[in-house]
């Protein structure tokens, strides 16, 4: 794989020479904003972070392990020890990126310990070079009176993020805890700092990643020694008394590089009572820019119908409001007048058409169908498409709106609705429209009426009466990465294009799933991730993101819990 350098802010001067000559964009340094942020804005109190990590420690593993300091500061903590995987890389060197820049390896592209950034197979970026600054330069940034540290027993960490005020590089876990002290007692100013402990790791690599290892149990107690006297050096500064200060300790992965693990990672601070964060409720793709699509590659002919072929097609969704003409699901060509191969669904302000053709078979061209029930009154909706062939001059479709029939027709004359072209979920073409989606589902038969309403809001899809013909089912509740995952008996995942989102809908949810009860304003569903840690850390240091030219993967989830926080 072809690499290119990086250093600092991810980019060398020479690799922005090279933007300049090729005329790539160039990124433009964050606007400077005043620097009253840090402070609390109910009190004088000075916000600041501390953020340890603890290499290669498995969720599971500190859970059974508990180690004593560490469980004190889980006392006053949000936490869960179930922090997911980057779904493409979790290196030592592609977590540590994402910690610090709060993005995946998907958008940063650093996987290995050069820091360089990955290319394609011909040597190229597919856009623009990309650019994500650590968030030392966001904090430098927004609170330019902070100092801010990064210490590292490993080389290469340290020199490739150098926006730290003070870098070391130092020899082992032990040189860790003594400089993260020195610097406590010397730096009023110090506004933030990261500590990186790699020793737990490296026993994990000596024996194994389990509490059950002698090894590996005694570098985490150890380490858990180091945050004690840490935590008694932090309090111990002379203006501790005039500081808010926010406790994260968390690690890079769980497990090795080669055989990485979920992680853990707990957010402390006095004001915070003890709870376990988790995701509970629906999680979907939040399909609002016409560049949002999910796509199979290659379906090897599955999802073409013919001429004479059965099938269903099933869907619930939630339309954020009115647009004309918007493809949102289908298999087809793209429209030119009339001419069309194969079937989509599209949006028409407040309801939804069927259109089907087949005019590069020798069949009629677009024939449409529309279901003139409303679908965008923020309510999830489910819609569903049958197809039925009777005999050469009748092959009926039809439109159901809630299990409700809203249209019907016979599209005979189109002859084969057969295409190469991509089954496709997303506005990619017609318009931009702006919805979530659930339990997609495609039947190689055509349902009857009762089959559709008596399972509308089935929660259990192998209990459908027609499940082994069911050809794919995508719950769209992946929650993480660009794959949404085909859950039926055979069939293809479905792949995310574009500038995409999962968002946490929570006890949102379609009538296919059960709504969560424990969901409120002071138990929010969270789906734990690295990425999340830069987007508290600005969050606690009341930066604002758009001030300061930040674009984060993760969210700053802490601020459901303000009214701890402000003692409210």
């Amino acid at each position: 794989m072809k690499k290119v350098f990086m250093e600092g802010k991810f980019l060398l001067l020479i690799v922005f020479a090279l933007i300049c000559i090729t005329s790539c964009t160039k990124y433009p340094d964050p606007a400077v904003v005043n620097e009253s942020y840090g402070t609390d804005s109910i009190g004088i109190a000075q916000r600041k972070v501390l953020v340890i990590s603890i290499d290669g420690v498995t969720g599971s593993e500190m859970q059974k392990i508990a180690p004593p300091n560490i469980a004190v500061l889980q006392q006053h903590g949000k936490y869960t020890y179930n922090v997911h995987l980057d779904p493409d890389v979790s290196t030592d060197a592609s977590t540590w990126a994402t910690l610090l820049n709060g993005n995946f390896y998907a958008h940063h592209l650093i996987s290995d310990s050069s820091f360089q950034l990955d290319l394609n197979t011909n040597g190229e970026f597919e856009g623009a070079i990309p650019y994500y600054p650590d968030f030392f330069t966001f904090i430098k940034q927004g609170v330019g009176n902070y100092k801010t540290a990064l210490i590292s027993p490993w080389n290469q960490l340290v020199n490739n993020f150098p926006d730290a005020d003070f870098g070391y590089a130092v020899s082992n876990d032990a040189a860790v805890k003594d400089s993260a002290i020195n610097i406590l007692g010397r730096e009023k100013a110090l506004g933030a700092m990261v500590l990186d402990f790699n020793e737990a790791e490296m026993a994990g690599l000596a024996g194994s990643f389990s509490a059950s290892d002698d090894g590996y149990k005694a570098a985490i107690l150890n380490v858990d020694g180091y945050v004690g006297d840490i935590m008694t050096a932090l309090k111990a500064r002379p203006t501790y008394s005039k500081e808010n200060w926010l406790v994260i300790v968390t690690t890079d992965h769980g497990g090795s590089s080669a055989n990485p693990k979920p992680g853990f990672v707990i957010y402390s601070n006095p004001s915070l009572s003890e709870q376990e964060v988790k995701k509970v409720g629906l999680s979907s793709i939040h399909f609002g820019a016409a560049d949002i699509n999910a796509i199979i590659p290659n379906d090897n002919g599955l999802y073409d119908y013919g001429i004479d072929k059965d099938f269903t097609v099933q869907m619930h969704v939630k339309f954020n409001g009115n647009a004309y003409y918007p493809q949102f699901l289908g298999k087809c060509s793209a429209l030119n007048g009339s001419n069309l191969t194969g079937w989509f669904w599209m949006q028409e302000g407040d309801h939804w058409n069927i259109e089907v053709g087949g005019s590069a078979n020798g069949g009629s061209g677009k024939q449409q169908f529309a279901n003139n029930a409303t679908i965008t009154d923020g309510s999830w909706h489910t819609l569903t498409m049958t197809m039925k062939y009777v005999n050469s001059t009748t092959r009926t479709v039809t439109g159901y709106t809630d299990g409700v029939q809203t249209s019907t027709g016979n599209v005979s004359n189109t002859k084969s609705i057969s295409t190469p072209e991509l089954f496709r979920l997303g506005a990619g073409r017609g318009g931009t429209t702006d919805f979530y989606a659930a339990d997609l589902e495609i039947f190689d038969v055509a349902l009857d009426s009762s089959s559709i309403v008596n399972n509308l809001c089935l929660q259990d899809i192998t209990q459908h009466p027609a499940y082994l013909n069911l050809t794919g089912y995508w719950p769209g509740d992946d929650a993480l990465g660009g794959i949404i995952a085909n859950k039926a008996p055979g069939g293809y995942d479905m792949q995310v294009e574009g500038n995409y989102k999962w968002d946490i809908l929570g006890s949102n949810v379609p009538c296919s799933m059960a709504t969560p009860a424990d969901i409120t304003l002071a138990n929010p569903s969270v789906l734990s991730l690295n990425t999340d840690v830069a987007a508290n850390v600005l969050y606690w240091l009341q930066i604002k993101q758009n001030d300061v030219g930040a674009s984060f993967d993760g969210s700053d989830w802490l601020d459901n819990f303000e009214k701890e926080i402000y003692g409210l």
